[in-house]
């Protein structure tokens, strides 16, 4: 039987008219909801997401240059291959008239949040090989569809979130292009669970786990567990298993190829990245530098999250999941990633967002009654048969506001002052930043942001108000002064008359008044000043009559 007639077969598209009805249903929703989170949550969630990816394509726009990349590029540890993706649909639009940076990077989140939707729906169908008819496969579909999480992070610029796809893709190949067989001929044994893989099959599921790989190298760890899986499940003898594991092999022998060409085209040398960063992160312990956490400390992030009661119940999941179904192919995936990352001293939250949506079947494996497994414990039942209470329908609302929050608010706020500044000025402008201590919106982390400033922009900082006067003085035009401060603010005394305006503010100046505990100095805030010289014509005809008499 061909994989396609397998996948038809197994994803029940082909003979449950209802469950297609279902599953499309959903789809469209999870589609509309990413759709919503690419064009609202513009930024970023960490850093990275921006500086290792968009700002390498600014790199080979020609908006960023390479001195002020962060220093992953000089060390050579990051892939090129989502960059170079990106890079193609830039100068696709760019050739279409499309310049805008903050257009470019909503096309960037829709490609990713296609990806996302795509790897969404083979998990729906997955289901049905998963739970069988029923309401858990039900259930299955309609959390991948509206968990908060998961649409905001489809459309994330990371590398998380695309290793993540890619990971369902291949996963969702195993599990629907296989048959379903009860005979282990290598022992002569009748055994459940037992699957027939195809060779072709295997070899494009290697070639899917390689460019998860090569979007993320830490996937490797669910990766391992998945081939694990494959190893264990697989029907027939060890000569066929050991044909297996080469055919996956030389799938992800073959993307890693196909990277390791694009890094060519990136950094313009011949590297091997994964090498870089296994030798930076994990020899030099690079990472340890910014903190370190106890081997606990995922748990403890997690229960801190100010989601808790959606995250306690996930951690709850997770470990009964592991702990009643150590067979399942999501136990081999999630399992061992998170116990080495666990392992690994420097923690941070997106280093487990790649199984996040795989763990997604989580709740379903854990608190729905299987009839074909083993009684849940009583306090199981109890949870599953509480599922209609007023805690179940307060957390049904919990996540309702988060998914409205992620899906049309989530935005990192220096952001919003970059979007003024190209949607106001976008063919470039002067604009100084005041004081010695005053935050810049285009610097974090000790780096600084390119890819979302016009043509022919200009940020110069001024440390001093007398700095700002003769800056002044010497300007005809327009000039922009960006202060870190909400209150009233005005030109020094000496300076050339002028007409002051406040043309951007963060948050309204009453904000100050209420500054309790200095919450204001962890917050973004900007206030940005147009001033424009009194008298600007007679100046500027002062200015070209000198500059007359000086030729």
């Amino acid at each position: 039987m061909s994989i396609w007639q397998n996948l038809r077969r197994n994803s029940g598209l082909a003979d449950d008219p209802a469950w297609r009805r279902f599953v499309v249903r959903w789809s469209l929703v999870s589609l509309l909801l990413i759709a919503i989170a690419a064009y609202n949550s513009y930024g970023f969630y960490q850093f990275d997401e921006h500086y290792q990816v968009v700002e390498l394509v600014g790199y080979k726009l020609g908006k960023t240059p390479a001195s002020e990349l962060a220093w992953e590029f000089r060390a050579q540890i990051r892939p090129w291959l989502q960059p170079g993706m990106y890079y193609v649909a830039a100068k696709a639009l760019i050739a279409v008239g499309v310049e805008n940076p903050f257009k470019l990077a909503t096309a960037f989140r829709a490609i990713s949040g296609l990806f996302g939707w795509l790897a969404i729906g083979s998990l729906m169908l997955s289901a049905n090989v998963f739970f069988g008819a029923g309401q858990a496969r039900r259930l299955a579909v309609i959390l991948l569809a509206t968990l908060w999480l998961i649409p905001y992070l489809a459309v994330r610029t990371s590398g998380e979130s695309l290793s993540s796809d890619f990971l369902a893709f291949g996963i969702a190949l195993l599990v629907l292009g296989s048959t379903a067989s009860t005979s282990d001929e290598s022992q002569g044994a009748t055994r459940r669970g037992l699957r027939n893989f195809s060779p072709l099959t295997a070899l494009l599921a290697g070639i899917l786990f390689g460019l998860a790989f090569e979007f993320r190298f830490q996937i490797a760890f669910a990766v391992i567990g998945v081939v694990g899986w494959v190893m264990y499940t697989s029907s027939g003898s060890i000569r066929r298993r050991i044909g297996l594991f080469t055919l996956i092999s030389c799938g992800v022998a073959a993307a890693v190829i196909l990277g390791t060409v694009v890094d060519r085209w990136g950094y313009g040398n011949w590297t091997i990245v994964p090498w870089n960063y296994f030798h930076k992160d994990i020899v030099e312990g690079r990472p340890n530098l910014d903190g370190t956490d106890p081997i606990w400390a995922y748990i403890t992030k997690l229960i801190a999250n100010p989601l808790a009661p959606i995250t306690w119940l996930w951690i709850t999941a997770m470990v009964v999941m592991w702990i009643r179904h150590p067979r399942h192919i999501v136990t081999w995936t999630t399992l061992p990633f998170f116990v080495v990352h666990s392992l690994v001293p420097h923690k941070e939250l997106r280093y487990i967002f790649p199984i996040a949506l795989l763990a997604t079947f989580s709740f379903v494996l854990a608190f729905v009654p299987d009839a074909n497994s083993q009684p849940q414990p009583t306090w199981l039942n109890t949870i599953w048969e509480r599922r209609h209470s007023v805690f179940a329908k307060t957390l049904v609302a919990f996540n309702a506001v988060a998914l409205i929050y992620a899906c049309f608010v989530a935005r990192e706020p220096s952001l919003n002052f970059q979007h003024y500044i190209v949607d106001h000025y976008p063919n470039g402008c002067t604009m100084y930043v005041l004081g010695e201590q005053t935050r810049s919106p285009f610097e974090n982390v000790g780096a600084t942001m390119f890819f979302y400033r016009p043509p022919n922009f200009t940020c110069k900082r001024l440390k001093t108000d007398e700095q700002l006067a003769t800056a002044l003085r010497r300007n005809a035009g327009e000039i922009l002064v960006l202060r870190d401060r909400l209150a009233n603010w005005s030109p020094p005394d000496d300076a050339p008359a002028a007409d002051v305006q406040l043309i951007y503010n963060t948050y309204p100046a009453w904000v100050e008044h209420f500054n309790w505990g200095n919450w204001l100095s962890n917050s973004k805030r900007f206030a940005l000043y147009a001033i424009r010289p009194l008298h600007s014509e007679s100046v500027a005809s002062q200015s070209a009559q000198q500059s007359a008499v000086e030729r």
